[in-house]
């Protein structure tokens, strides 16, 4: 994986990893309720927004993976 300050902006947006993992998650969850135990709703929504903190209004902009939830 690329060191977090080498991204661009948009190299962050389109966090295509984020959304396997999310697809492939919920489609095993289909087949095996049990493996629902490992991760709540709430963790489904961490990291889907990125915070521009070199910006006086912290300016928030949706990650790919907030447009697929």
């Amino acid at each position: 994986m690329d060191q977090l300050a080498n991204l661009t902006l948009d190299q962050y947006l389109h966090d295509t990893t984020r959304v396997q993992f999310y697809r492939s998650y919920l489609t095993e969850l289909k087949t095996s309720p049990a493996t629902s135990r490992g991760l709540s709703p709430r963790q489904l929504r961490f990291g889907i927004v990125y915070v521009d903190f070199s910006t006086p209004k912290l300016e928030r902009h949706p990650k790919a993976s907030a447009h697929w939830i």
